[in-house]
């Protein structure tokens, strides 16, 4: 999840070159912000697979990544510096991303439908992703189901799902971040934004700048 704010890496970039106590404290209070969420997506990774087949092996040339609850919970984490633009040209002011392929996997798994992917027709390529390649037809479900047994999947923001939004909504799914966002209710966000703006309010005080 990121939190985007017109002008806030502009601003971080001034208050690090002339008021960098201003530019710590700024940093701190978006830290305490943005620690809680961390803190309760964690705690929605459980500490044993929910399925057998997921639980690490000594001997396997799978390459689908293991469960490691410890790895998974340590891969979810925060950033207070402004992101790189994304496609769009956007920057975000501080995000809270998952760093792990195992929690990206037990994250968004059921986006795109809790009933898994479809089996895929005969003779398609191993290398399409778009179906289901296991023998069992119903391994998708299987596997949804049990993540969804510990850890439902939720709708993290309500920013793309107006009706006729399209899809975009899909996206801002997830059972550990955006689980712990959407019971945030928005706290965190406007935490945040609330940061920038007072340090932006008191760097004009400090300066002299109506």
């Amino acid at each position: 999840m990121a939190t985007e704010l017109k002008g806030a890496k502009q601003l971080r970039g001034i208050l690090r070159k002339f008021e960098p106590d201003l530019a710590k404290a700024l940093t701190k209070e978006m830290t305490l912000a943005l620690k809680p969420i961390v803190i309760k997506a964690r705690g929605y990774v459980p500490s044993q697979s929910p399925l057998s087949g997921w639980q690490p092996r000594a001997f396997s040339e799978a390459r689908f990544p293991f469960f490691y609850s410890s790895i998974m919970k340590r891969g979810i984490s925060y950033r207070t510096t402004p992101t790189k633009p994304n496609p769009k040209g956007f920057i975000y002011a501080a995000a809270i991303f998952n760093a792990s392929r195992s929690g990206a996997i037990y994250e968004t798994a059921g986006r795109l439908g809790l009933d898994g992917m479809q089996k895929a027709p005969k003779d398609t390529p191993r290398t399409n992703k778009n179906y289901s390649h296991s023998n069992n037809p119903k391994a998708g479900k299987q596997f949804i189901d049990a993540l969804e047994g510990v850890s439902k999947i939720t709708q993290g923001s309500t920013k793309f799902t107006r009706p006729g939004s399209g899809s975009r909504g899909r996206y801002m799914k997830g059972r550990a971040i955006f689980r712990a966002w959407a019971e945030d209710n928005g706290k965190v966000n406007a935490a945040v934004m609330n940061a920038v703006q007072n340090a932006a309010n008191e760097f004009r005080k400090k300066r002299g700048i109506l």
